[in-house]
Order: structure tokens, then sequence, then C-alpha cells
């Protein structure tokens, strides 16, 4: 079983939030639900194995991708009702990123 990631919020305010987290080698983030869009900045280099779990036709499927990482090299993820992935470190080296959310919901 693969060690668990770790996460800690940075700042909350001002309609973001910023979470730093890091993924030693061998780790996981754990299944999970993003339900808001997200930029991520990573401080360092690396490849992350994303698994994405989607329905289809009452089907479950697995969507496999990598994630090349390369410091301050920014992406968005935008997630629309929500995304069910999982990340993994399968590298040898730890990864560590910031997650900035939007806060501020559109009504």
């Amino acid at each position: 079983m693969a060690k668990k990631a770790s996460t800690k919020v940075i700042h909350k305010g001002g309609g973001i939030a910023i979470v730093s987290l890091s993924m030693p080698p061998k780790s996981s983030t754990g299944r999970h639900v993003e339900s808001k869009p997200y930029v991520v900045i990573p401080l360092t280099a690396g490849t992350l194995d994303r698994q994405t779990y989607v329905a289809v036709k009452g089907k479950q499927s697995i969507l496999k991708n990598k994630i090349r990482l390369k410091p301050h090299r920014t992406y968005e993820r935008k997630t629309g009702r929500g995304v069910d992935h999982e990340l993994f470190n399968n590298g040898s080296e730890p990864v560590v990123l910031l997650k900035i959310y939007n806060q501020i919901s559109k009504k």
C-alpha cells in the first residue's frame, strides 16, 4: 500500500485557498473528488500518475495518464461537477506543489 501524501492549507481568505501538497516517493493522495477549479504550481520536478474514475452508462471506468511537472510551470484543472481521481508519485524523488482554489462561488 502506498504512503499517504500530506496536505496543508497555507492561506485561506480573500476568495482563494492555497494548499501545499507534499508527495514522498511511492505515495498517493488517496481517491478524492475536487469540486472547484484550481491552478497547480509545481515547486519540484517529477512525474505523477493520475487515475480518473468516470461512470459511463452505469459502468465504472478508470482513465490513466501521466502529469509531467516542471518547477513553476503552472497548469489549470477545470473540474466542472467534480473530478473523482487519485494521484500517485511512483518516482524516487519527492514532489511538492501548490494548489490555488477560487473560493468565490458563482451564482
